[in-house]
């Protein structure tokens, strides 16, 4: 019976075979010569393939590189990233190719051209953890650290609003992320703190007597402060710091007339808080924390050691643990009048928070 919602398209495959066996093809794109170029992971080469199936090969100079993503680039060549080898490679249609080391950066994965003509691809750094890298057509590299992404093999991509969106399946806390091209100024001070801590916002380069909206995260985020320029397009605001996970983050102000972006870092780090902050022994107390990594193990002691475990809980998403999470514990019997610390330590990132507790 005929479809009423229009013409039924009927599906066929072709498959053609690499010429070099167990090559390993990965990652493919369109190139600007109208064929398709892909990586050969195995066979350490950058093929192409024409639309009627006609293949050729080019080998990666640099043996055991196992190339693996790859893009047009706005230069008119394609580019690719050598996984084992730590470079980033670049190839012109009629098969030259060059290559640039990667000083700091480790396992390049998948790579994507930006909105600013550059190309943008995922890796790791040389403490494993990930980074969002740069390099421009003349092989200019810089990287961004990634708040809670551990690289490895991600794909990133330009989304229809022009930030670079990547897939991040950190451990535990799989998410998605968007690194966002600043246009305008933005800087944060100081550039860490904890939950609760004051951040003064510095802006430049907007349009004058525009609003500015500061966002926890992404745009249309949670709106941390709303302000206005002033004739020079420049403003200041403080704030206090939201609940965010442990490490690197940042803050975005955005521009409500001009859309303008400007992109603030800053670094978290953990904190404790009690409720009481004082008692006798053998009362109780609550503790909470905040600034500790995603879903992370927290181990909660006393008297600034590791010895007397009060408790244990698990942070949330935001890398706190509140409510009916917090520890409520006992003031250990015996305990002399003053001040004792305790630490709050996560499993995973091993970052210490600490809050004092006066024993009356």
């Amino acid at each position: 019976m005929p479809s009423s919602g229009g013409p039924t398209v009927a599906g066929a495959l072709t498959e053609y075979t690499v010429p070099t066996l167990d090559s390993g093809p990965s990652g493919i794109a369109v190139g600007p010569d109208g064929a398709l170029w892909f990586t050969e992971q195995s066979g350490d080469n950058i093929g192409r393939i024409t639309t009627s199936g006609a293949f050729l090969e080019y080998p990666v100079p640099t043996p055991d590189s196992r190339p693996t993503g790859i893009a047009a680039g706005s230069d008119g060549a394609l580019w690719f990233t050598e996984t084992t080898s730590y470079k980033i490679g670049r190839i012109g249609t009629t098969g030259g190719i060059l290559e640039y080391a990667l000083a700091g950066l480790q396992f390049p994965s998948w790579i994507n051209a930006g909105p600013d003509g550059a190309l943008w691809f995922t890796a790791s750094n040389e403490g494993d953890f990930g980074v969002i890298g740069r390099i421009s057509t003349v092989g200019a590299v810089t990287s961004y650290s990634i708040a809670g992404f551990d690289g490895g093999a991600v794909q990133i991509t330009t989304g229809p609003d022009g930030a670079l969106w990547f897939t991040n399946p950190a451990y535990m806390l799989a998410t998605i992320g968007q690194a966002v091209l600043a246009t305008a100024n933005l800087s944060a001070t100081p550039d860490s703190g904890s939950f609760r801590s004051s951040i003064s916002f510095s802006g430049s380069s907007f349009s004058p007597d525009e609003t500015i909206k500061i966002y926890s995260s992404g745009v249309g985020s949670a709106v941390l402060a709303t302000t206005a320029a002033d004739t020079s397009g420049g403003f200041e605001v403080t704030v206090r710091e939201p609940q965010s996970p442990f490490g690197p983050r940042a803050f975005l102000g955005e521009g409500q007339s001009s859309r303008k972006l400007g992109v603030a870092s800053f670094t978290v780090g953990p904190r404790l808080m009690l409720r009481p902050a004082s008692g006798v022994p053998g009362s109780t107390a609550t503790v909470q924390g905040y600034g500790f990594g995603a879903m992370e193990p927290v181990s909660v002691y006393w008297n600034n050691s590791f010895s007397l475990l009060l408790g244990r809980a698990t942070a949330d998403i935001h890398g706190s643990f509140t409510g009916a999470a917090a520890i409520t514990f006992t003031v250990p019997a015996g305990s002399p009048p003053g001040p004792d610390t305790l630490v709050g330590r996560g499993k995973f990132t091993l970052a210490d928070g600490k809050a004092v507790f006066t024993v009356e």
